[in-house]
């Protein structure tokens, strides 16, 4: 259950995400999109093996577990990006409880390997995700939509928005784990 607060947070980015749905292209978003998923692949570059595991508390994800999210999830926005800019839905066919059960996650699958693995993986993904208005129709429909957990039924458009929203968070997750006292050199 979300505290008020929480849930009028939600309802705020969702309105910011269905305004840039409505009133932006991709290529309008697409700088802003991109520059935070730079800032999340700069921010990964210097990071060795023994700091990438690295974790401030026992229930503290470490640089690792979010990058590996951050790639799988990438993975499945792109997934339902491409369904729903196809006039699809992206959980046609698939089970789940409620529509908002049903995540990126379970639209990619997950990366399993060493970390300069992991990051040269998530390099990747980001230039072809940087790469993916090229490929969608110029104005796509605001219907259909797809579902989000936390910020209820996007269009596509949306769901490039939100990306941006994700990336931010997690850089300034990764930024606080490389801040935190004990990381290693």
């Amino acid at each position: 259950m979300t505290t008020p607060s929480a849930a009028d947070a939600f309802r705020a980015i969702r309105e910011r995400l269905l305004v840039a749905a409505r009133d932006r292209s991709w290529f309008d978003l697409w700088p802003g999109v991109v520059a935070a998923r730079l800032e999340l692949v700069d921010a990964i570059a210097p990071v060795s093996e023994e700091q990438a595991q690295w974790k401030p508390a026992a229930e503290a994800w470490s640089i690792e577990e979010t990058i590996r999210h951050l790639l799988v999830s990438s993975r499945g926005v792109v997934a339902i990006i491409d369904t729903l800019a196809a006039g699809r839905d992206p959980g046609a066919g698939a089970v789940y409880d409620s529509p908002g059960d049903l995540t990126a996650h379970q639209f990619a699958p997950p990366f399993e390997g060493a970390f300069a693995d992991l990051r040269a993986a998530f390099v990747t993904h980001s230039v072809d995700f940087a790469a993916l208005p090229s490929r969608l129709p110029s104005n796509p429909a605001l219907e259909p939509t797809f579902e989000h957990m936390y910020f209820g039924p996007l269009p596509a458009v949306a769901w490039f928005a939100f990306q941006r929203i994700h990336d931010g968070a997690h850089l300034r997750q990764l930024r606080e784990i490389g801040d935190a006292p004990g990381y290693p050199d």
